[in-house]
């Protein structure tokens, strides 16, 4: 019964996923092609450089005391989990029990998640770090190995100082859907958890042209753009906190890690409106991801 659940849960998300990725593949060209260059449609899109000052980063106000984070809960909870103390008020000991009888850790292998990257784009001369959100789901398909889908949506901003800054409109928005595997080097519920992470995302960028383009000897005007790629790569995480079911706080598992994850980008060699690409090539990187998860 419990392998036909986890059976049937896979095939949910591989559906979930596989239709995210129908919708991002499927309008890959515009049934246009050989218009040229994209780094000559970049000059006809150009304008003078931009003079509007830099902006003023935003910095927030100092938190009152009264919305403060209390860390020390939080502590607690780990080491209440894995160094539980029966010998408190009998009200808390059945709370306790209660909660642990209503999950079964063997029971909680299927989760999903929130994850945010950060790395390099391209170069550091024209864009900024990229921020990707992510939304993951996946199940464990054994004690030491996880199986992970995910969706993203991110954005980065173009330099001021870039030559590009001239020909596209201020940033590069970025939609990705992949996959990962993990493999644990320690069991499931000790207080921290250490394990290696691989995996692809096919990516596809979305830009602005700073003004619309008419491609010789055509009527149209082209105002936006896009391109594929797919990234791989391979790292390593920490889970700094892994809260098994059934624990004081909740019903439910929960971790929280990071990682550092090595990646390498390669690109299409031509764009949705038909541009030959000769602007992105491929890259080497680090993505630095924090990544919660929550069981079910």
């Amino acid at each position: 019964m419990r392998l036909q659940k986890k059976a049937n849960n896979t095939s949910y998300l591989l559906i979930i996923v596989f239709f995210i990725f129908s919708l991002i593949t499927g309008c890959a060209s515009s049934g246009k092609s050989g218009r040229g260059k994209l780094s000559g449609a970049m000059e006809k899109a150009s304008c003078p450089r931009k003079t509007e000052p830099e902006r003023t980063p935003y910095r927030h106000s100092k938190p009152s005391s009264s919305g403060s984070i209390n860390l020390d809960k939080i502590f607690d909870a780990v080491i209440d989990d894995y160094d539980h103390d029966d010998t408190g008020s009998n009200e808390d000991a059945t709370d306790y029990k209660v909660r642990s009888s209503a999950a079964d850790p063997g029971e909680q292998d299927d989760f999903w998640g929130i994850a945010v990257d950060s790395s390099d784009f391209m170069n550091k001369d024209d864009f900024h770090n990229i921020v990707i959100l992510n939304f993951i789901m996946g199940g464990y398909l054994s004690e030491y190995a996880r199986f992970e889908l995910n969706v993203g949506l991110g954005d980065t901003q173009i330099k001021r100082t870039s030559p590009l800054n001239a020909s596209m409109h201020d940033h590069i928005s970025v939609l990705n859907a992949g996959m990962n595997m993990k493999h644990f080097l320690t069991p499931k519920h000790t207080l921290f958890g250490a394990y290696l992470s691989g995996g692809f995302n096919y990516k596809r960028i979305f830009w602005r042209y700073e003004n619309p383009i008419q491609p010789d000897g055509e009527d149209d005007l082209i105002r936006h753009d896009d391109l594929e790629g797919v990234d791989f790569y391979l790292g390593a995480g920490i889970n700094l906190i892994q809260l098994k079911p059934g624990n004081r706080y909740t019903a439910n598992g929960f971790q929280l890690g990071i990682e550092a994850l090595p990646t390498f980008t390669v690109w299409e060699n031509e764009t949705y409106e038909g541009f030959e690409n000769d602007v992105f090539g491929a890259f080497r990187s680090v993505k630095f991801r924090v990544v919660s998860t929550f069981f079910f």
